[in-house]
């Protein structure tokens, strides 16, 4: 979905709670390239009954307004200061100055993936990328904003 052919102006969003686990080996097409990184993934074992619950809120524009906001409101900080915050819980923000130079620096000292493809980071809604680090919430932005 990185490809504008292929995203259409569309976008994935990644749900909080991973819902695949990384099964390793060399036939898939990463070929085990991020296994290190995917090995602490487990499944959620907790059941939902998702004809029940009201998704309306991962529409584009309620979504959007959401993520706006909950950008505005976090706390920018450097890239020194994440691993003080990871216990404390809250939202923080880190910007990124492009793709391939200042996003790939960030990631890899962050012990994320660091690739990209069409200028668009893994994992990336509109060239944000969101993490959790203990309890805290942090996102990587692009400084020319993701809207």
């Amino acid at each position: 979905m990185r490809k504008p052919e292929q995203r259409k102006g569309r976008s994935c969003i990644r749900p909080e709670f991973p819902r695949s686990k990384h099964t390793g080996g060399r036939e898939g097409t990463s070929r085990d390239q991020f296994a290190t990184m995917m090995r602490g993934m487990a499944l959620s074992d907790s059941v939902v009954n998702w004809d029940h619950k009201n998704l309306d809120y991962l529409r584009r524009p309620q979504y959007d307004r959401w993520l706006r906001r909950l950008l505005d409101q976090a706390e920018a900080v450097d890239l020194t200061a994440v691993e003080s915050y990871a216990g404390h819980g809250g939202e923080f923000k880190i910007y990124y100055a492009d793709v391939k130079n200042s996003f790939k620096r960030i990631a890899m000292q962050l012990g994320l993936m660091s690739d990209e493809k069409e200028n668009l980071p893994r994992d990336s809604y509109n060239g944000t990328v969101t993490f959790r680090r203990g309890k805290t919430r942090i996102h990587l932005v692009p400084e020319s904003g993701p809207f």
